[in-house]
């Protein structure tokens, strides 16, 4: 889904189109592009698996030499803005079929669009997807009774939901310049 206000989500989807030649020629997908007042965020995927942080160094100044030539960010950005260039995490915004496909048996939050359900948030696992709706169950990653359909256009906002699992360790890698005390 595109972010930023209502005044910056035109500039938002026509971005989209115009960064996805760049993008698949990298091997990667434009999955998220948030505008805000002053920084433009442009978050990549690789579709096969972690988004590499080379192809993201080589990337970035060809990011920039794009969004230079476009003059709807020239007149939004009045010509200043910080740009960045990111790749996802560990939770994954899921804007299209084949992001939910993707995921699917993965745990996902949903937020709907105001006015489609007197219960905006959704939180269940990906059990399909139909053409333009998703099919959440609530019981289990897989096989859950207890579904509910929801109409892809119906979603202002939907992330996959990274969960430790039982007995993992959690640790910190030490700070840059941290020495060990013994």
């Amino acid at each position: 889904m595109a972010k930023g206000s209502a005044f910056n989500e035109e500039l938002v989807e026509m971005l989209y189109v115009q960064l996805e030649p760049l993008s698949k020629a990298n091997g990667l997908e434009v999955l998220e592009i948030e505008a805000t007042k002053d920084t433009l965020r442009v978050t990549f995927d690789d579709p096969k698996g972690n988004v590499d942080a080379s192809k993201l160094e080589l990337l970035t100044p060809l990011v920039s030499e794009l969004l230079d030539s476009i003059e709807a960010v020239d007149k939004a950005y009045s010509g200043q803005y910080m740009l960045e260039v990111s790749s996802p995490g560990l939770e994954r915004t899921l804007r299209t079929p084949g992001h939910f496909a993707r995921f699917i048996g993965s745990k996902v939050n949903i937020k709907l669009k105001s006015g489609v359900s007197s219960d905006r948030r959704v939180l269940g696992w990906i059990q399909g997807v139909q053409d333009s709706t998703v099919i959440i169950g609530f019981d289990s990653p897989v096989g859950s009774a207890n579904v509910q359909v929801i109409e892809l256009i119906d979603i202002e906002r939907a992330k996959t939901v990274f969960e430790w699992q039982i007995g993992e360790k959690r640790t910190m890698a030490p700070k840059s310049g941290s020495k060990d005390k013994k």
